[in-house]
């Protein structure tokens, strides 16, 4: 059960103001069901996560009458293999209903240390979202989910998504997201795989290395992050990363252990790179 409210009517709305980066606009824009986002440290899978949860808390504010008399809600979680995994999707929607103004319920609480397990209640109770830890499978029951944040999901193991999480997504056909930087080839490459297969019709994938986020890899998309700049700045292609010179990168780096750091230059430029050599100090220095 996904909201009913065109997300981008909240993300463009001057209180939330959202600007997503084409990855996580593909991502957003997805009808599958399961979505699995194989990605880099700094590629916002965290701001995404924390986003997505933003329109089902709206959506939430009333639900159907046959819901209320059996005292349903629209529960979401956020799973990670430790609650302080987990904490970080969690910050990004509590910050974000602050600061609409929404009413939390009493109960609402969040873990700032994220050393325990965070809580968000809204609407009475009709939307709630929970960290939880893979480390304590003995929690992962209760309620049906209506959807899922499986963060960080390489590091968690198998069962916790094949035995406790799947099967509570039954109910009300609750969407997951799983989102991870890779940890070779375990059962998040198995999920990744499904989502390019074709034939498996409810699960799509997708994979962004960390540079191809332009607000954290571009001078200008710096400055749009920290509001310098007009979210609508273009981002000049000159400043823009490309997958050929990552590559002629690697192949430096691999063939010349001295290497300590290297800096892409754009194209037009030659060289292609420059390198910088590792200096060798003496200890103590």
């Amino acid at each position: 059960m996904t909201a009913a409210i065109d997300p981008w009517l909240i993300y463009d709305s001057p209180q939330v103001a959202w600007g997503p980066h084409p990855s996580q606009i593909e991502i957003l824009d997805s009808p599958a069901r399961h979505r699995v986002w194989c990605a880099g440290r700094r590629t916002g899978k965290s701001e995404f996560g924390g986003h997505v949860l933003l329109p089902e808390c709206l959506a939430s504010r009333v639900l159907p009458d046959d819901w209320a008399k059996k005292g349903k809600r629209r529960e979401f979680w956020i799973v990670g293999d430790e609650y302080v995994t987990a904490e970080k999707e969690f910050r990004v929607i509590w910050n974000l209903i602050k600061h609409l103004g929404i009413p939390m319920d009493k109960g609402s609480h969040y873990a700032i240390d994220g050393k325990s397990q965070s809580v968000i209640s809204c609407w009475g109770g009709n939307f709630k979202v929970v960290t939880q830890s893979a480390k304590y499978p003995d929690n992962l029951v209760g309620e049906a989910l209506c959807g899922v944040l499986m963060v960080e999901a390489a590091k968690s193991k198998q069962s916790t998504w094949q035995k406790y999480i799947r099967p509570m997504l039954n109910d009300y056909g609750g969407w997951s997201i799983h989102t991870s930087t890779p940890e070779g080839k375990n059962h998040f490459y198995d999920k990744f795989e499904m989502g390019q297969d074709p034939y498996q019709k409810e699960w799509a994938s997708w994979r962004m290395p960390a540079w191809r986020n332009h607000f954290v890899y571009t001078e200008t998309g710096r400055d749009i992050a920290a509001g310098r700049l007009p979210a609508d700045t273009p981002i000049p292609v000159a400043e823009m990363t490309v997958d050929a010179h990552v590559k002629v990168l690697l192949n430096e780096m691999e063939n010349s252990p001295s290497t300590s750091a290297a800096t892409v230059i754009r194209p037009g430029a030659v060289p292609l790179i420059v390198v910088q050599r590792a200096v060798r100090r003496p200890v103590g220095l």
